[in-house]
């Protein structure tokens, strides 16, 4: 019954940690970012490396792998140094252009993949989500930024408290169910429909 409440809780915990210090989840950010970059850059580099054997293809894709390596380290490097704090804008503006150019270069990869027939919807979907994140980071390094944050912690409040409501609503019914139909007739129930 407690672990029904346990997401709920911990949303509505992250939401309040966001609007308490907004100014630190942009360094949590950005370093949560860099490690995501040089994850990226890993798997473009070991994984679609090995799909095409165009020249082309080849150094778009070491020279998007690298970058994004290298801002991905330099993003953790700054951040654990903490002589991020002041610079955290200028931070969020280049990943934000780094997003924008890996984004018009996906483009040229999925082209040369089309091209050799390799299946590309994924890569597309990537393009999308990286242009969502650029939008998302310039917003963020705008003087705005911070209230930015604090409104989604809000939302994230309100998630979570949706979430507690469901979750009570739940383990109400699984209290009036066995009241009715005494213990494990919802699974045996379920059994059923199953069979």
């Amino acid at each position: 019954m407690i672990s029904a409440y346990l997401i709920p809780i911990l949303t509505v915990i992250l939401g309040i940690v966001m609007l308490a210090i907004a100014e630190k989840v942009f360094i949590i950010l950005v370093i949560v970012l860099g490690a995501f970059l040089i994850l990226s850059g890993s798997t473009s580099l070991f994984q679609l490396m090995k799909l095409s054997t165009d020249k082309n293809y080849r150094i778009n894709l070491l020279v998007r792998s690298a970058l994004s390596i290298l801002l991905g380290a330099l993003c953790i490097i700054l951040s654990v140094n903490g002589t991020l704090d002041k610079a955290v804008s200028i931070m969020l503006v280049i990943l934000g252009i780094y997003a924008v150019l890996a984004a018009g270069s996906e483009v040229v990869t999925v082209i040369k993949l089309k091209e050799e027939g390799i299946p590309v919807r994924k890569y597309i979907t990537e393009i999308a989500g990286t242009v969502i994140a650029a939008v998302i980071l310039f917003l963020l390094a705008s003087p705005y930024g911070e209230n930015i944050v604090k409104f989604c912690g809000i939302v994230v409040i309100l998630i979570g408290a949706i979430l507690a409501i469901a979750a009570w609503r739940n383990v109400s019914a699984d209290k009036e169910n066995e009241k009715a139909y005494g213990e494990g007739t919802v699974i045996a129930e379920v059994k059923q429909i199953e069979d």
